[in-house]
């Protein structure tokens, strides 16, 4: 009898887990769960902030071709007044881009996935690219990056290297800014300057 008390007891000696076992193990897990997410999300911000930069240059690009295109039709009035001369009526390069004249540049646009858009347009929303114009010589593209906070580091961590600058509001007439998490990021397209 004592010899079967043995065996049952050695058998008995083969245990599983603790419960504090499977707890360490579960928050282990967790925290390497949420690290590779947190990595990740970081991963996806970057991709996303470099897509940005990448469509803006794309638009930069159009838009010089464009104007290269079309360099005739454009002339100073004075007081740094530009017009464009559409079917033979001379329009301000404002009401030109606000009347359509973004349409004429997306012909331009390699990418038929990203839509340029003039600073009239209603609604902008995030994610919207803006042909923008400030004092009507000085053509800007803008991105509404909107209220993500990880793009807007990620764009302002960007934004010295590749010439990025931002806004607050896309519709006003003043010089945009060092880019420092506004709702705009922008790059200078074209410059009317003589």
């Amino acid at each position: 009898m004592l010899r079967n008390r043995k065996n049952v007891v050695r058998s008995g000696s083969k245990r599983g887990f603790t419960l504090v076992e499977l707890l360490i193990v579960i928050v282990v897990i967790g925290v390497l769960s949420a690290m590779m997410m947190l990595s990740s999300t970081e991963a996806v911000s970057s991709a996303k902030a470099s897509n940005i930069v990448s469509n803006l240059r794309n638009l930069k690009t159009a838009v010089l071709s464009w104007y290269a295109d079309n360099l005739d039709r454009v002339a100073p009035t004075g007081n740094n007044v530009y017009q464009i001369d559409t079917d033979g009526t001379k329009q301000n390069l404002k009401v030109f881009l606000k009347n359509g004249g973004d349409n004429e540049i997306a012909k331009y646009l390699s990418n038929g996935n990203v839509e340029i858009k003039n600073q009239e347009s209603s609604p902008l929303s995030a994610g919207d690219y803006v042909l923008k114009d400030v004092k009507y010589k000085y053509w800007y593209i803008c991105y509404n990056v909107g209220s993500d906070s990880n793009i807007k580091s990620k764009l302002a961590a960007k934004a010295s290297s590749v010439g990025l600058v931002g806004k607050d509001k896309v519709t006003d007439d003043t010089i945009v800014t060092p880019y420092t998490n506004q709702t705009y990021v922008c790059m200078l397209v074209l410059s009317l300057d003589n």
